[in-house]
């Protein structure tokens, strides 16, 4: 199975081809296709914020926003 940080790369490297690909006219699918991918980073970047995280051989439920309110205020340090 495919990871989604290694899914998340291969979607934003394809709109990277997808847009030097572009062209001013007759291009309409590519901009379709562009469009689909970014649809996928969202719903991809939605998994990764609902992800799994082992915290001393515990499997831990992680929340991004709060891991990135905990980070700010030093509750957690070098992670």
């Amino acid at each position: 199975m495919i990871k989604n940080t290694d899914k998340l790369i291969m979607l934003m490297d394809e709109i990277a081809i997808a847009k030097s690909k572009l062209q001013p006219h007759d291009t309409g699918h590519i901009h379709t296709s562009i469009n689909w991918l970014q649809h996928r980073v969202e719903e991809v970047k939605k998994e990764l914020e609902t992800e799994y995280v082992s915290i001393n051989d515990q499997r831990v439920k992680l929340n991004r926003g709060l891991w990135d309110v905990a980070e700010k205020d030093g509750t957690i340090n070098n992670v």
